[in-house]
């Protein structure tokens, strides 16, 4: 198994500001949403991560239990298993990692190389599963995914302080276990 929790912000570190889009052009400052003064559950995920779709309901229950007392959104990043292209979880690096044979085709996609081709697969995504929480799109440089952790579907609870209150590699702990 993959290894993601030393590779994010860990519980008391002080996590940095960000700017990122939702596919309607709304702006999402993280600041600003901290200063509402409820505390803000990222969860990173992307169309190709088979680990991730199935943790969605999971999410919308969260979402749907603790939305008066969190703020929750979704973090669109890099594509976890890309079809053609290079895989960012492969080791060694620089290898194609298709997802497991007899995938689903409806989630084979390529790593988008732009902005545009990345809110096409965040459209797809809102259009064909159920996400009870705004979706950000993380850029082509994907500048939120390398500072806030190299990992398919990494959770951040962050206080309104701007410290993180819990992470974990995997949004439910482990790629089998509990947690955030």
């Amino acid at each position: 198994g993959f290894v993601f929790q030393s590779q994010c912000f860990q519980k008391g570190d002080t996590v940095p500001d960000f700017t990122l889009y939702q596919s309607n052009g709304e702006a999402f400052n993280l600041r600003d949403e901290l200063l509402k003064g409820k505390p803000v559950l990222l969860m990173a995920g992307s169309y190709t991560c088979n680990v991730f779709r199935p943790r969605l309901t999971e999410f919308n229950n969260l979402v749907n239990q603790y939305g008066s007392l969190i703020s929750f959104f979704l973090v669109y990043v890099v594509e976890a298993h890309p079809i053609i292209d290079i895989s960012p979880y492969t080791t060694p690096p620089g290898s194609v990692w298709d997802q497991v044979p007899g995938a689903n085709d409806d989630y084979q996609f390529r790593q988008p190389t732009t902005y545009g081709e990345r809110k096409f697969l965040v459209d797809s995504l809102i259009a064909r599963l159920t996400i009870d929480a705004p979706v950000l799109i993380d850029g082509p440089c994907n500048e939120w995914w390398i500072n806030y952790g190299k990992n398919p579907n990494g959770a951040f609870l962050i206080a309104p302080s701007g410290v993180v209150y819990g992470s974990n590699g995997w949004f439910n702990g482990s790629s089998n276990g509990t947690g955030i």
